[in-house]
């Protein structure tokens, strides 16, 4: 049985600030930089074979 909620009983939540919450950083570490550059080189290799 699936209940239907009303939407009159709750109230819109507010976003969540940037400067409340901040967003992860991402910063990708060299060994996968490394790693994704080679298997490119890799493919670019076969393509010109």
């Amino acid at each position: 049985m699936i209940v239907l909620r009303s939407t009159s009983l709750s109230e819109p939540q507010r976003a969540i600030s940037s400067s409340a919450r901040p967003h992860p950083v991402h910063k990708p570490e060299a060994a996968s930089m490394m790693q994704t550059l080679m298997q490119g080189l890799s493919i670019i290799r076969r393509a010109e074979s």
